[in-house]
C-alpha cells in the first residue's frame, strides 16, 4: 500500500524495529508495544470483515 507512487506506507512495527536495530531508540518495550498494536489492528480488521 502506498500513499503516492513515491511515498511508501510503513508499518509502525517495522519502523520501531529498525530504529531499535540502528540504536536510535534503546527501549525494546517500544518495539514490543508496536507489535502488540499491530496484532490488535489485524484482529480488528478481520473482525470487521
Amino acid at each position: 500500500m502506498k500513499l503516492t507512487e513515491k511515498s511508501p506506507l510503513w508499518r509502525w512495527f517495522e519502523v520501531t524495529e529498525w530504529l531499535y536495530l540502528q540504536k536510535m531508540i534503546d527501549d525494546d518495550e517500544i518495539v514490543d508495544n508496536a507489535k502488540f498494536i499491530e496484532h490488535i489492528n489485524i484482529a480488528l480488521e478481520e473482525f470487521a470483515l
